[in-house]
């Protein structure tokens, strides 16, 4: 059965690993759930209700939420759980409803049941509390019950949430080919909102989500690390395993130490996070995920050569989130700024 969050902070009280135990949880069900053919039929346009439910089973969209419903884990604690979303490519939008959860719960609002999309950008909100504004990208928007975002009236930030049903939204074509669209609002209400709690900073959501894409992408760098270790260690050319070669040798070195730096950088990035720095943890953090997210591909498609673009092969349903949270939340070009 799901754990209860009591027991959760029991365990915690009890300096236990709280975030690995969860994240073992949810990377067995990954495990059990997610295959490169899952992906392929999911990024086809295949519904995946059912495994939803199956995450939602769990309890963990609420690990952040504060209150009597969540544990209110930190970003250190809920590190692993993220990375092991980005080391499966997870095709549901977890790691958004429990960063959505935080945020409402942080505003005392109502926490969100069901597939949550997250907004980047900063919308307005008038005195009748209806939303005006653009968000270019969307990901999760077209699958998910509510949006949840930021709202500023009068300089003042407000935690929203609002109904997907009857919204005009256009859907948007993405490299991950993750389920996405563009939300324009013009003094649409709100379902709730309240005045956000002081984690929210003058940049809005974007350092919450600069950091969450790098963890993912740290998750999905150590996955396509292993997956190239393995294929050098097993194609044969010339009458020996490739890994053989000094030349692949040195591409895997590469490949390697920009791993450990992204698995440095997000687990610096959670500290800071938890310190109230968003900021300084952010820029860091998401500065070295991008550009090795870029490098990472480039060196893991030379290893494998064409077979890591087969629609049979699971490296590039990673590599194309990869090239997508690159570019979400802000760039390494606009974080080094």
């Amino acid at each position: 059965r799901p754990w209860t969050w009591t027991e959760v902070r029991s365990v915690a009280e009890a300096e236990i690993d709280i975030g690995g135990v969860l994240a073992e949880q949810l990377d067995r069900l990954f495990h059990a759930q997610v295959s490169a053919e899952r992906l392929a039929s999911i990024e086809a346009g295949e519904d995946n209700a059912d495994l939803w439910l199956k995450v939602a089973e769990l309890g963990i969209e609420y690990a952040m939420a504060g209150g009597d419903l969540g544990a209110e884990l930190g970003w250190q604690d809920c590190l692993a759980v993220f990375q092991v979303l980005g080391w499966h490519g997870a095709p549901v939008p977890l790691a958004e409803v429990m960063l959505a959860n935080r945020l409402l719960s942080g505003a005392t609002l109502d926490a969100a049941a069901g597939p949550v999309a997250l907004c980047t950008e900063l919308f307005e909100l008038d005195e009748h509390q209806r939303l005006s504004g653009e968000d270019s990208l969307v990901p999760w928007l077209p699958i998910a019950r509510t949006v949840v975002g930021i709202a500023v009236r009068d300089g003042e930030q407000y935690v929203f949430s609002l109904d997907t049903e009857g919204l005009s939204t256009g859907p948007v074509e993405t490299l991950a080919r993750i389920p996405s669209a563009r939300l324009q609002l013009v003094a649409v209400p709100v379902s709730a909102c309240a005045p956000a709690g002081p984690e929210t900073g003058p940049e809005g959501l974007q350092p919450q989500l600069a950091l969450l894409r790098a963890i993912q992408i740290s998750g999905a760098l150590s996955r396509i690390l292993e997956l190239t270790i393995d294929y050098a260690n097993t194609r044969s050319q010339f009458g020996r395993s490739i890994g053989k070669f000094q030349a692949i040798q040195h591409l895997v070195a590469d490949l390697a130490l920009e791993v450990a730096t992204v698995q440095a950088a997000s687990s610096y990035g959670c500290r800071t996070m938890d310190e109230g720095h968003a900021l300084q943890g952010a820029a860091v953090a998401k500065h070295l995920a991008s550009a090795a997210a870029g490098e990472v591909a480039r060196i893991s498609h030379q290893v494998f050569g064409a077979i890591g673009v087969t629609e049979e092969h699971e490296l590039h349903h990673l590599t194309r989130r990869l090239w997508q949270w690159r570019q979400e939340a802000g760039s390494e070009y606009e974080w080094s700024e």
